[in-house]
């Protein structure tokens, strides 16, 4: 199964918070994070992506993505 996010060819992304709540969906929480890193890394270099500075999980996500876009 494929998160739905990750359908869309987004320019402008804003990662709130990640908070494992689709349990019978995703076994692991590893597997759960593991979208919104996709949705990270995915941002276009001339995108821009927004986050939430008081979600640890968000903030470790944006320490390991690689997208190139503009991030704040």
């Amino acid at each position: 199964m494929s998160a739905k996010m990750l359908l869309y060819k987004h320019n402008i992304g804003i990662l709130n918070g990640i908070a494992w709540d689709h349990i019978t969906t995703y076994p692991t929480f590893a597997s759960y994070v593991a979208p919104f890193q996709q949705f990270a890394d995915q941002t276009p270099a001339n995108g821009w992506l927004g986050y939430y500075t008081g979600d640890e999980e968000v903030i470790k996500v944006m320490n390991n993505t690689t997208t190139q876009a503009t991030t704040d």
